[in-house]
């Protein structure tokens, strides 16, 4: 399930989840304490009623736009084509003749006073087949999961929706005698309470493999993590002092700040040479994912074995004959580990890599007797499931059938003629709204960011590409700015704005044209999984700025469309087009950084760079940072300056003396002796402090 779905948990994926607690979940499922509903193997939508229509919801864009109509589901392009598109029409009519029969008052009641309540919905049965074949045709209401949209954070959030769901309950109760003549039948998902197991084998396997991978007691995932990870960090950056080490960690495992902002890189990292900033950064955000990875899965394995054999034999309430479907589908993995096994094409051995690891959670054929596709419960308010072979058959049927990474379809290779386009499923869409922003960015300033900025309150992720060729150089009297630099300043400028959903292309484009890096990002020709993906909604980033023939920038995007990949759709770009923000030069920036030009340089960076101190970082991603002057020098000048300033002052009360001695005779001779003893004084004070400091410097 993709798009505004999120994702539903596992048990360690809820980081304040303890070991006891756990334990507790494993022993109460192995005694038949544990109930829930069936998680089904269909198309995921979210369905809603808001200002007197129906509307539904397939990614965070569609839920912030208040969700869609049934005119946009009819002008949307489906990954499976005409046929997948008729399933959805066809299950969207089912649920909007149904609201339209409620009261107005049951209506505020089910979906909010605004209409802001989306219910996640199941589209399961003939056309919306996935992995599992269902016999009917329904439109199945989950027991939790449901969502709203919150402009104020511009998130999509779970809501407790628990009384508008009795409504709900007692609406669909009524409408059961309507149903007649519909193509769908609108349901709660079927309760399904686990099997009490013979004995306590399981359980006791489970909890002893959590032992010896350390996860227990009262520890949390969160302490788990970092007691596998920090050890690492140690070991690698052994030269940094424990609070930066501490830093790391916090910022590897997602910990906020006490007041609950992010860890930025820049709290970790200010004033480090830029060889090690970077060495931070590629250990925090790009290999922070795969050790968490590694430290998690010893506590997934023992969880997943367990629920293989807790998910054992189930049978679906939405299947007549369910020992058909288990040797239908038993069936078309061996046929699809058959046929990876002996490919040997391009990505053979990424391909075969993975099917060893899916593999080895199954095990054997022979564990594949359900077609259940998983079981969710509620625990302290939270939802988790229990999945079993599901996910690892899922993978391998999906990496033959679809391609993965390097991988491309396999199925494809061996059934289709040349040019043949694959029917592509629906569900394996990643149902997201993903914005491009490609560009020459030599270097990136403000009002790049700016855009990026727009492009991220629209999309779930936002991809910038760096063209390849240089600007500038000492000869045109401008910074000469490279890729590498470029994308080291993107990096500085999305730390420092805290936009999560923004990633900096490592590599360049072999496109040299910033438009011809889009297209190729939604061509996807290669199957590359950083590029766009099938369900993908795909924004182009453009401005209204106009050019010199008076015609606004978004428009050069009007022939684009043909090229997006099938299963992906554009987005229109003219009402996602970003304001003009400044009159900006990357010229004039390449100039005033060569220069040194401070005034000029402030205006070009953005103003969360500037106010984080962090201009310096940028002169130094181009190695035009100001020469560093040794700490013994620095303290040679300001005791100058002190004694400069002490000589001044001591000029000034001598004239102030001589013209009171002037005025009033005498006394003036007395007053000058004191004060040549005070200058004396202060200069031997100075000069105590400039050799001490000069003492605790390193030569």
């Amino acid at each position: 399930m993709g798009g505004v779905a999120g994702h539903l948990s596992h048990l360690y994926d809820n980081r304040g989840m303890t070991a006891n607690k756990v334990k507790k979940i494993l022993s109460l499922a192995s005694t038949g304490e544990l109930v829930g509903t069936e998680k089904t193997d269909g198309y995921n939508i979210y369905l809603g009623f808001r200002d007197g229509e129906a509307r539904y919801a397939r990614n965070k864009g569609d839920m912030k736009a208040g969700g869609r109509k049934m005119s946009d589901l009819m002008a949307r392009i489906f990954a499976g084509g005409d046929a997948v598109k008729d399933v959805y029409i066809s299950a969207f009519t089912t649920f909007s003749e149904f609201v339209n029969r409620l009261p107005e008052d049951r209506k505020a009641g089910i979906f909010g006073e605004n209409g802001e309540i989306f219910y996640n919905t199941e589209i399961q049965g003939p056309g919306a087949d996935q992995v599992v074949n269902y016999d009917n045709q329904t439109l199945s209401i989950h027991h939790g999961g449901h969502k709203a949209y919150d402009p104020i954070t511009d998130s999509v959030n779970v809501v407790d929706a628990e009384a508008n769901s009795k409504m709900l309950d007692q609406a669909l109760d009524m409408s059961l005698q309507d149903a007649s003549g519909q193509d769908f039948t609108i349901s709660r998902t079927a309760a399904l309470q686990l099997k009490r197991l013979s004995d306590d084998t399981a359980v006791r396997i489970a909890v002893a493999k959590l032992d010896r991978a350390g996860f227990t007691g009262n520890m949390t995932m969160d302490q788990y993590l970092e007691s596998k990870i920090k050890p690492i960090v140690e070991n690698k950056f052994s030269y940094f002092a424990p609070e930066i080490i501490q830093l790391m960690v916090d910022r590897m495992l997602d910990r906020k700040n006490e007041d609950g902002s992010t860890i930025k890189l820049t709290q970790i990292y200010k004033g480090f040479p830029a060889n090690q900033k970077e060495e931070i950064r590629v250990a925090v955000k790009e290999q922070a994912p795969m050790l968490i990875k590694q430290a998690v899965f010893p506590i997934e394995d023992a969880i997943h074995d367990f629920a293989v054999e807790m998910l054992s034999g189930l049978e679906s309430a939405y299947i007549l004959d369910n020992h058909k479907q288990v040797a239908e589908l038993k069936a078309q993995v061996e046929e699809a580990i058959k046929n990876i096994q002996a490919y040997d094409g391009p990505g053979a051995s990424e391909a075969k890599d993975v099917l060893m690891t899916q593999m080895s959670k199954i095990k054997n054929l022979d564990n594949i007797d359900t077609v259940v596709e998983g079981f969710v419960f509620i625990h302290d308010g939270m939802m988790y499931k229990f999945t079993g072979n599901f996910a690892p058959v899922n993978q391998i049927l999906g990496l033959f059938k679809y391609g993965r990474g390097n991988v491309p379809a396999i199925a494809k290779s061996l059934s289709e003629a040349p040019g043949e386009v694959p029917v592509v499923q629906e569900g394996e869409g990643t149902e997201r709204t993903v914005a491009v922003v490609p560009g020459a960015f030599k270097p990136p300033h403000k009002g790049h960011l700016e855009m990026v900025k727009h492009y991220s309150n629209k999309a779930d992720e936002v991809f910038v590409f760096i063209s390849k060729l240089p600007r500038g150089g000492a000869s045109k009297g401008e910074a000469e700015v490279n890729f590498e630099e470029s994308k080291a300043i993107w990096n500085l400028y999305v730390e420092a704005a805290g936009l999560s959903n923004v990633t900096v292309m490592q590599k360049p484009s072999e496109n040299a044209s910033p438009m011809g890096a889009a297209i190729e990002f939604a061509q996807n020709e290669d199957n590359d999984p950083n590029m766009a993906q099938v369900g993908d909604e795909i924004i182009f980033s453009a401005s209204d700025k106009l050019d010199a023939r008076g015609q606004p920038d978004y428009e050069r995007f009007d022939a684009v469309a043909k090229y997006v990949r099938d299963g992906a759709t554009m987005a229109d770009t003219k009402s996602n087009a970003a304001t003009v923000f400044g009159d900006y030069s990357a010229t004039t920036f390449r100039q005033a950084l060569f220069q040194r030009d401070v005034e000029t340089m402030k205006r070009y960076l953005p103003d969360e760079l500037v106010k984080s101190g962090m201009t310096s970082d940028v002169l130094e991603i181009l190695n035009l940072a100001v020469e560093e002057v040794p700490l013994r020098e620095v303290i040679f000048r300001l005791v100058e300056e002190v004694l400069d300033e002490k000589e001044v002052e001591q000029t000034l009360e001598e004239e102030e003396l001589e013209e009171i001695s002037v005025g009033g005779g005498g006394a003036s001779g007395s007053s000058i002796q004191g004060y040549s003893g005070k200058k004396e004084q202060e200069e031997r004070i100075v000069n105590e402090v400039l050799n001490y400091l000069i003492k605790a410097t390193p030569a």
